[in-house]
């Protein structure tokens, strides 16, 4: 079995560590791991740091101003995650070479 990458003649075997070289920019790209990952770090950042904010017993300006760029920043992270879009190179599966594929 072989894959071939859309709208070229590149052939990938299922087998050796090439392959997975090749396609797996592909997966992490089409299953988005990274914006997913930052994501949840962001979430972790803004949940501790809302709970230190919340405990301290007379909070200042310099604080509150922190808490206000780590919330912001929150809507640009949101903003550029919902907006990517994964790349549009697709695998597809095929026995039959490109020379013969109509």
């Amino acid at each position: 079995m072989a894959l071939y990458t859309k709208g070229t003649s590149q052939k990938h075997e299922s087998t050796g560590i090439r392959f997975w070289l090749d396609v797996s920019p592909e997966y992490f790209s089409r299953w988005r791991i990274f914006p997913r990952v930052f994501i949840s770090m962001y979430i972790y950042l803004l949940y501790d740091v809302v709970q230190w904010f919340m405990l301290l017993p007379e909070p200042n300006s310099q604080q509150a101003g922190l808490v206000s760029v780590l919330v912001g920043s929150g809507a640009a992270w949101f903003g550029l995650y919902v907006n990517s879009v994964p790349s549009s190179v697709k695998l597809e599966q095929t026995d039959v070479p490109p020379s013969q594929r109509k």
